[in-house]
């Protein structure tokens, strides 16, 4: 080995120049002592200059173990507490797949620990449930290194609710569609029921029929009920027989319920581009769209329900409205709503063929579209107002002189006009076409909302709700110099203030245990939640089989040169070296 062969060679050459400076001299004691000093002098020196390294530890180190603290550890069932008494048995215990506070996380992930664990050059010893996310990435060389020590939970059949979504924002007295994902596992054979309420009332329920194994979505449609308001706590429950995890029975959602809907549709005068809007709206918003028709003359229903309503019920939705969007006659709405989108039918009949603009903020839905591969138009209005940017361009039988047909303006509030009949041909014909048209609703609805007054201020929470193990986060449009952030949190232990720095992205992270929190900082304030649930408490197979070590692990090594003795060593051996010739009368 090099190391081997350095620390061979510095030897020899120390001996031949000891020998070499006191030949012929060795009859005398004295002169024996000054060659075994200028020998250890000369093998000091060539060590230090060619350092081999050393080892960093002496005899048999104490093994390092990796102790699983995940939430998969502390799920029921789980042996977290066998496994610590194990791994104070066995080692040094360093704890992995927990969160920055210490508490269980939900993250079984063992590349990053293991590769920082084999830097100590220490027998590695996992002690774990087997459930790893990336054991698979796990390199071939690690697992040679380390044994493995399972400490399984104990399974019992078991039904989750591994996602459930619904709007963040719906309208009292509205139908809001609860979507749920189900798994059934370790034989559960039997049926459930999912269950929504707000706090102690019952909201809707359905009974699911499941098979061991498999995954479920199931659609559960809610019924607001008009007396609700406000931001509400709501829960998505399963009901019936007990099963092996009771944590991820149920999912928290907040949800602001709101007197009237954040879109509003306002068709008066049905036609195919009328019902086409309306449909391309519900496609692409995440909110509701609520939709009112005209069927006659003052004569107005909503869409969904068909249930009659008074225009004064129109104008109030319409004035309220974050995005109010007018197919039809736009006078008296076009003042109405926080931004709109107004669609007047067309005064000038023919074939119109388009065009799309690169300098427009709806530019992006036509980038990379062929002309030709769009339907003509069957008509264009002129714009009521001046327009501030264009989007599309149509041109009569291709000749004349362009007409902007997606023009958009700030003044007076964000407004998108589209200026032509016949956009219902793109989404029916299918292909590219109906693909530009839904980009085109997507990026006029999102430009549009963007100007919208919203419940986000300078400071506001990611996401309301997240996981047990997971961080709630902050985000900060301002980020603070030097001072951290102070949150104020009124949760189920009472009130807590907690200090957190901001990061360069702007975001302030802070783990908390499982509840619900009211929490106030810096003149903003809103509600977050940290549900029972976690991903990680779910049954998951074991992809991390007991192993044991086939490959010792190799010491670290570190440089002769930080070795202080070794130089004071060559030091004095010099100096002996020099003494010993002066007593003998030698230069």
């Amino acid at each position: 080995m090099p190391g081997s062969l350095a620390v061979a060679g510095a030897v020899l050459v120390a001996i031949v120049a000891a020998w070499w400076g006191w030949r012929g001299r060795l009859a005398s004691p004295l002169a024996w002592l000054g060659a075994v000093a200028r020998a250890t002098a000369v093998a000091g020196v060539l060590l230090a200059l060619l350092d081999p390294g050393i080892g960093a530890r002496l005899g048999i180190a104490r093994p390092l173990v990796l102790l699983d603290r995940s939430l998969s550890m502390h799920a029921t069932g789980g042996r977290a507490d066998s496994a610590a008494v194990l791994a104070v048995s066995l080692g040094d215990t360093v704890a992995f797949g927990s969160t920055a506070a210490g508490a269980p996380g939900t993250a079984s992930t063992l590349l990053e620990p293991l590769q920082g664990a084999t830097a100590a050059g220490r027998p590695i010893i996992v002690v774990t449930d087997g459930e790893i996310a990336d054991a698979g990435a796990l390199p071939t060389d690690l697992r040679a290194v380390t044994s493995v020590q399972l400490v399984p939970r104990r399974r019992a059949p078991d039904v989750a609710l591994v996602a459930t979504t619904m709007p963040p924002r719906v309208t009292a007295g509205d139908t809001m569609a609860v979507m749920v994902d189900l798994r059934a596992l370790d034989g559960w054979r039997d049926s459930t029921t999912v269950v929504v309420r707000d706090g102690p009332r019952e909201l809707a329920r359905r009974r699911v029929a499941l098979d061991s194994g498999a995954a479920t979505r199931v659609l559960v449609p809610v019924v607001i009920p008009r007396d609700l308001r406000g931001e509400r706590w709501l829960e998505v429950a399963r009901e019936g027989p007990p099963d092996g995890e009771a944590a991820d029975d149920v999912r928290w959602h907040l949800v602001r319920v709101a007197e009237t809907p954040g879109v509003v549709a306002v068709v008066t005068v049905p036609d195919f581009d009328a019902r086409d809007i309306v449909r391309t709206l519900d496609d692409v918003l995440e909110v509701p769209v609520r939709a009112y028709v005209q069927l006659s003359r003052g004569r107005w229903q909503r869409s969904d329900t068909f249930e009659p309503v008074t225009l004064e019920a129109v104008e109030a939705a319409a004035r309220n409205a974050d995005l109010l969007v007018v197919r039809g006659d736009t006078a008296g709405w076009s003042r109405l709503g926080r931004a709109r989108l107004l669609w007047p039918p067309a005064d000038e009949l023919g074939d119109w063929y388009v065009q799309g603009s690169d300098a427009a903020p709806l530019a992006a839905a036509f980038r990379g579209v062929p002309a030709d591969s769009l339907p003509s138009l069957t008509g264009v209005a002129r714009a009521p107002a001046a327009a501030e940017w264009v989007a599309l361009e149509a041109l009569r039988d291709r000749r004349g002189t362009a007409r902007g047909v997606a023009v958009g303006r700030e003044t007076g509030g964000r407004t998108v006009l589209l200026l032509g009949d016949g956009f219902h041909r793109w989404a029916i014909g299918g292909g590219l076409a109906a693909a530009t048209w839904r980009t085109l609703v997507g990026e006029a609805a999102a430009w549009l909302l963007a100007a919208a007054p919203s419940t986000a201020a300078a400071i506001r929470v990611a996401t309301p709700v997240v996981q047990r193990g997971e961080a709630v986060t902050w985000q900060v449009a301002a980020t603070p110099d030097t001072m951290p952030l102070v949150i104020r949190l009124e949760g189920p232990a009472g009130t807590r203030l907690d200090t957190v720095r901001v990061d360069g992205d702007g975001r302030a992270q802070l783990f908390l245990p499982v509840g619900r929190y009211a929490w106030s900082t810096s003149g903003a304030s809103g509600q977050v939640g940290v549900e029972p649930y976690a991903d990680e408490l779910v049954p998951a197979p074991v992809t991390l089989a007991a192993a044991a070590a086939t490959v010792a692990p190799t010491p670290p090594r570190r440089s002769l040169r930080d070795v202080w003795p070794l130089f004071a060593l060559a030091l004095a051996g010099l100096v002996i070296d020099w003494m010993a010739r002066r007593q003998l009368g030698l230069r």
